[in-house]
């Protein structure tokens, strides 16, 4: 490449860098007469093109909106001189043209029914080059710097005690977790909607009378029931994914409560015959006296641990 092709597509480039600024929203304004105006209304649709050069012909942006939503149009009152010549009406639309690439200079030409330049049709407008940057500010205070005096005071600001002042002093400590499980009867079935929003049902048609029955996904166990009038009967509900085993029990609706309805919560260390394993967190709902289910039909319950 020869040096005056280098220099030529240097000044290329150089040209082009203006468009790889960032796009900026450029307010224009535009003389119209006033009186030509007349012939649009609110919903006339105006088209603003924007050209970088004095005579119009290089188009670098184009918008069009509604009269009715352009920023203002303002009357200008111009004084006319003794024995001077009869003045034009003068209206100024205004404008806000969004994404435009900044440059030195930009030129507006603005079309549309009643639109009618004043002077010249392509006017010139402000300059969209972003200015310089500004002194920089202060450096601001760091969020563990209580008393604000730039220093760390290890006796109240460490607050973790890890030696220094830093980000993991200002965290704030973790909300409390509470999670709600949904029990309920319905005719044959007692459902568990568990910690981790899933619908267990076990089906009370398959119980066999004495027998401790569970639910197919392991949920829902259903025990001590017997056809004896006056026996206690019990359901375990796993509640694996749920904070911990500090739990309680909750009326879903406006039932009347329900004498000898007991609850306990275990670590699943009891109930190593039910889960086949003693680790399952278990809570434990008991109906005393009641020889079918601890639940009665359509009764709903919520679980609620934290």
């Amino acid at each position: 490449m020869s040096r005056t092709q280098a220099a030529a597509l240097l000044a290329a480039i150089t040209v082009s860098l203006p468009s790889l600024a960032a796009a900026i929203d450029l307010p224009v304004v535009y003389s119209i007469d006033g009186k030509q105006i007349k012939a649009a209304t609110a919903d006339t649709l105006v088209t603003f093109d924007l050209y970088s050069d004095a005579a119009c012909t290089a188009l670098i942006h184009t918008e069009t909106m509604a009269l009715a939503d352009v920023g203002g149009i303002e009357k200008v009152i111009l004084k006319k001189v003794k024995n001077g010549p009869k003045l034009p009406k003068i209206l100024r639309l205004n404008a806000v043209l969004a994404g435009v690439s900044p440059g030195s200079a930009h030129y507006l030409v603005v079309t549309g029914t009643g639109i009618v330049a004043v002077g010249d049709a392509c006017q010139v407008q402000a300059a969209g080059v972003p200015g310089a940057d500004g002194a920089p500010g202060a450096d601001g205070l760091a969020c563990w710097d209580l008393d604000g005096n730039g220093a760390c005071d290890l006796g109240t600001e460490d607050i973790d005690t890890s030696g220094s002042c830093d980000a993991l002093d200002c965290q704030a400590p973790g909300g409390l977790a509470i999670t709600k499980m949904m029990v309920g009867r319905t005719n044959n079935s007692v459902t568990l909607v568990d910690a981790g929003g899933v619908l267990r049902t076990l089906d009370l048609g398959t119980c066999a009378d004495g027998a401790v029955c569970v639910d197919p996904s392991g949920h829902i166990a259903l025990a001590d029931a017997t056809a004896v009038s006056g026996q206690d009967s019990t359901l375990h509900f796993n509640i694996d994914g749920s904070p911990s085993i500090t739990c309680t029990l909750f009326h879903s609706d406006d039932d009347t409560p329900r004498s000898g309805l007991y609850f306990s919560t275990d670590n699943g260390n009891g109930y190593a015959s039910i889960w086949g394993n003693s680790t399952t967190p278990t809570f434990s709902l008991r109906r005393e006296g009641n020889a079918g289910s601890v639940l009665d039909n359509f009764s709903g319950y919520a679980i609620v641990c934290l």
